[in-house]
């Protein structure tokens, strides 16, 4: 993205390196039959990777807006999970920018 586009943003999920090796106990990926073969541990890893991005904003799942719309079962389950240092970053959004906007554009 960033060598085909003069700038931009991007925003995405990720799961870090103890999602991956559990995600056959994670009912999504179990269910859509989808095998997950990489991670990323924290933004280090994508700004390390790729130079160009700066990072404008992260969090864990844990933390973010949409965890308040989980039933409250798995609103508890979450937050027992937050709550042990391994599991804080299983879930993670991340937000990036690279290049130079127009000017007057954002």
């Amino acid at each position: 993205m960033v060598e085909q586009f003069p700038s931009g943003e991007l925003h995405f999920d990720v799961c870090n390196r103890l999602s991956i090796q559990i995600q056959k106990v994670n009912p999504v990926v179990r269910r859509s039959g989808s095998t997950l073969h990489w991670a990323v541990n924290g933004p280090a890893d994508i700004v390390d990777a790729v130079p160009a991005a700066r990072l404008l904003a992260w969090q864990s799942a844990f933390d973010s807006d949409t965890f308040d719309l989980l039933t409250p079962v798995n609103r508890w389950l979450g937050r027992a999970m937050a709550a042990v240092a391994p599991l804080r970053k299983i879930g993670q959004y991340h937000r990036y920018a690279f290049g130079q906007p127009e000017i007057g554009k954002r």
